[in-house]
């Protein structure tokens, strides 16, 4: 089975569309103080759920999709950056919209009146052990996200969609890297987004491998889909 990887560009705009149009620019949840003023708000919408169970099905399909793919060159920053931003998109607006179920639930318990989205000044004591349990699944969430395919030798969305793939420089696993390496490799490449100053001065080697994929121990390369 093949998917188009312009029609999953369009639905990935038309993710953002729904965040617009029905979710008031924002989805998810939020629990912060700033001094004496307080915010507590979760947003979600009925097609955001959709297109939230839609997307873990195209993840799936990718974890199963056989990858029959030429390896080309070591792929550059820009088209990997890019790569970045369409997996965390992805990512976020699929959790958010998910995990933002669960304050509405609580809210409307609270409340008697169930609403799609919701913000207070305010706090209630069932706010003290919610969001905290939420914030690290999201994190776990997160984490699996990208260490997934990474384990079993898969590629991430925004990956799929544009034509990367990493490997292990010394390959121990048949499948897909170590969970050392892979550990390694989210830390790394994490760093190197958050210092992407740094990551840009520091170049590329003659074998186009920046300094965190030397330190991970990957490859970074553009592929054509055969």
């Amino acid at each position: 089975m093949k998917i188009d990887r312009r029609a999953v560009a369009i639905a990935l705009v038309l993710g953002v569309g729904c965040v617009h149009f029905f979710g008031g620019n924002e989805v998810g949840f939020l629990y912060s103080h700033q001094g004496e003023k307080t915010r507590v708000s979760s947003s979600t919408h009925p097609l955001l759920l959709v297109w939230a169970v839609m997307g873990i099905l195209f993840y799936w399909f990718l974890m199963r999709r056989e990858l029959r793919a030429e390896t080309g060159d070591a792929a550059g920053l820009l088209r990997r950056f890019f790569a970045f931003l369409i997996d965390l998109y992805f990512v976020t607006l699929i959790s958010g919209g998910i995990l933002a179920l669960v304050p509405l639930l609580v809210e409307a318990r609270r409340t008697g009146h169930f609403a799609w989205t919701f913000e207070r000044g305010y706090s209630v004591a069932s706010d003290d052990y919610l969001f905290f349990p939420l914030s690290l699944i999201g994190v776990i969430i997160f984490f699996f996200y990208f260490a997934y395919p990474l384990l079993i030798g898969k590629q991430s969305v925004g990956d799929y969609l544009l034509r990367l793939r990493v490997t292990p420089i010394n390959k121990i696993s048949e499948d897909g890297m170590t969970w050392g390496q892979i550990c390694k490799r989210v830390l790394y490449a994490g760093i190197a987004v958050g210092l992407w100053p740094y990551t840009l001065w520091k170049r590329r080697d003659d074998k186009g491998r920046t300094w965190y994929d030397r330190a991970s121990g990957c490859d970074v390369a553009f592929i054509k889909y055969s």
